[in-house]
């Protein structure tokens, strides 16, 4: 349920974040493939990470991923070496998202797949077996999930893997995540430049530690920059993380939120006599999912700002790039976009609206913060949030403080 903030007189308070769900996502599949138990779920896992888990568990007939990119993803990889035959699908908008660079790699391995729609989509007939690996490439473009799901499996092809990720490598952060969760459980990754060679030797012991999930932390940055007051802590995150999108702290420092980290995690607050940006150019190929949480921050500071390195942006629960640029319309922004570009020009007062989320939950999270201004602001779907932070809105209604 959507929360009214509109009357905050104080942000203040401790937010619990879910488990990082890329992180999770990662492990599940590690643990499975080395025949350990899944880590236990908790109430904060994401609607993502659950997917994952249950799947992994019960391994069905047939596999549904539903809106879950990574799941999707990842599980074609994980099914190839898989024995048996696996069908593969997901929901209406996963069956638009573009899955052949991942198919053709895997196939060039020795790999039984076969599009039982549109070729290069969902849904899939995966007949698993063992792997001969090699060498291949594949484009970064696209997607660093189809990086991360052939380096997950690598280490169980017969000759391990040699794997040339093509420029633009976008989202680069998340497969060196992924690196170095592989070698925390035992693999042996050597990464030269955008290559990455995997030695053919299985995962030993798959770690159970996850951190909070910087993504969804970067909204409650976003609030404090917006209503230009608060002090919050978020147990559970580091300062020097595997998770590209910590540098929500980084930009958010920018725009006056200090960030003190402790072994428990890290105090943020406000500090109003930072003064703001004039304006905001910034490449954000490595951290595209922060990207809707910037752009409302500066849409409500009125900041002209200037993102690019986003075309990833189209091709993931909805047209990110697209939605932003009708919704920030509706709060008086004037705009200029194309493929890989979003740039804030100017802003005009706005009437009370209602933000359509597209059955995206970054799209609701990252306009919540508004509200906190625009006291009028309607979030539709406002459920959305589950994918992966189901407690948002009882965190959120938590901290700001009406009395």
């Amino acid at each position: 349920m959507l929360p009214d903030i509109s009357g905050c007189k104080n942000i203040l308070g401790e937010v619990q974040l879910p488990p990082s769900k890329s992180i999770l996502n990662r492990i599940l599949i590690m643990a499975d493939l080395a025949g350990q138990n899944l880590p236990p779920q908790s109430k904060a896992d994401s609607g993502d990470s659950v997917i994952m888990r249950n799947l992994l568990q019960k391994k069905p007939e047939q596999y549904y991923a539903g809106m879950a990119g990574a799941v999707a993803r990842f599980l074609t990889a994980r099914l190839a070496i898989l024995p048996g035959e696996h069908v593969l699908t997901a929901s209406d908008r996963m069956l638009l998202r573009p899955m052949a660079p991942l198919i053709d790699v895997l196939q060039s391995l020795g790999a039984n797949i076969t599009c039982l729609g549109n070729e290069g989509f969902l849904p899939l007939r995966i007949n698993g077996g063992k792997l001969k690996g090699g060498k291949a490439s594949i484009s970064g473009e696209i997607s660093s999930q189809f990086v991360s799901a052939l380096l997950m499996v690598a280490p169980y092809f017969k000759k391990g893997l040699e794997l040339n990720v093509k420029q633009p490598f976008n989202s680069r952060p998340y497969a060196l995540m992924t690196a170095a969760l592989m070698r925390e459980a035992g693999a042996e990754v050597e990464i030269k430049n955008n290559r990455f060679i995997v030695a053919p030797k299985p995962y030993t012991s798959v770690p159970g530690r996850v951190e909070s999930d910087w993504s969804s932390a970067a909204f409650f940055y976003q609030l404090l920059a917006v209503a230009r007051k608060g002090y919050l802590f978020m147990p559970g995150l580091n300062k020097n993380s595997l998770q590209g999108d910590a540098y929500a702290a980084t930009f958010y420092a920018n725009l006056g939120v200090e960030s003190k980290f402790t072994p428990k995690g890290v105090h943020i607050q406000f500090n109003p006599k930072h003064p703001l940006p004039e304006k905001i150019d910034l490449d954000c190929s490595a951290f595209p999912d922060l990207v809707q949480s910037f752009a409302c921050a500066c849409a409500a500071l009125k900041i002209p700002a200037r993102f690019t390195g986003i075309s990833t942006l189209r091709d993931k629960e909805t047209d990110r790039l697209g939605a932003l640029y009708v919704e920030l319309m509706k709060l008086g922004v004037l705009m200029s976009w194309d493929e890989d570009r979003l740039e804030l020009l100017s802003f005009r007062p706005a009437n009370p609206v209602t933000i359509r989320t597209y059955g995206d939950h970054r799209m609701a999270m990252a306009f919540a913060p508004l509200h906190v201004l625009f006291n009028r602001l309607k979030i539709e779907n406002p459920e959305v949030v589950t994918k992966s932070f189901p407690g948002f809105w009882n965190e959120l209604k938590a901290v700001c403080h009406i009395d």
